[in-house]
């Protein structure tokens, strides 16, 4: 799944971003930022790379996640639209010229991820997700964002 920033043309999906909060740990900074902008819950949050980041003086840190549906509900702040692709679909997009910009980790994430196709399930998942309205977990013992979501705030990495 790859998202549409505010401001970004019509064809330019990107990998998500955002910033890890005081006291969280990468893995659930990655779970509650895709679930904040896109409204998708992940489960098995695996690190790829990192790469230095000039503005403000950051790292960019890559990770993979499974998602354990298919189901989005963009922020409509910072994306405006989510879609989901195979890997056919994400080369051809790519060969079209559009998909990342070539300095950054998503370059990394989504090479490394068309690569890969064949050796691992690269479709949607199903739309599965189940939760128990008395637990913060869902069925696939996936500790659920919304539970300990920060408090709202506005936020602007890429």
């Amino acid at each position: 799944m790859l998202g549409r920033h505010a401001g970004a043309g019509p064809e330019a999906f990107s990998t998500l971003a955002g910033f890890v909060e005081i006291g969280e740990s990468l893995e659930d900074a990655v779970r509650r930022e895709i679930f904040e902008e896109a409204g998708v819950v992940v489960k098995e949050v695996a690190y790829q790379g990192s790469q230095a980041w000039p503005f403000p003086a950051g790292l960019m840190i890559g990770f993979r996640a499974q998602a354990v549906s298919q189901t989005t509900a963009v922020d409509g702040a910072e994306l405006v639209e989510t879609r989901w692709f195979t890997a056919a679909e994400l080369r051809a997009h790519v060969e079209a010229g559009h998909g990342y910009r070539p300095d950054s980790i998503g370059k990394l994430l989504i090479e490394s991820w068309i690569a890969e196709a064949g050796t691992e399930n690269t479709e949607p998942p199903e739309n599965t997700e189940k939760t128990d309205e008395n637990s913060d977990e869902n069925d696939h013992g996936v500790r659920d964002p919304a539970a300990a979501r920060a408090p709202e705030r506005s936020t602007t990495g890429h």
